[in-house]
């Protein structure tokens, strides 16, 4: 869909995200949390730790000060 063009690539993730979560907030407002004991507790499981796993990775610039973080950050700034 996005043919190498990483613009579009970069929309693309950002819908489909912005799509996930409109459906999870609509399962929500339905009461309908019952569906995931449909999902294994594996799956369940590698979910969150990606999700804990791609948090932590973006915590690490503003962490270590490194300068990647902000352009106005600067090591006595980082919130740790």
């Amino acid at each position: 869909m996005a043919a190498g063009d990483v613009a579009r690539f970069g929309a693309l993730a950002a819908a489909l995200a912005i799509l996930v979560g409109l459906v999870l907030a609509l399962l929500g407002l339905l009461h309908l949390g019952f569906v995931s004991r449909f999902i294994s507790a594996g799956v369940q499981a590698g979910f969150m730790f990606g999700l804990g796993l791609t948090i932590i990775i973006g915590q690490v610039p503003s962490c270590s000060a490194s300068p990647r973080a902000t352009a106005t950050s600067s090591p006595s700034s980082a919130t740790c």
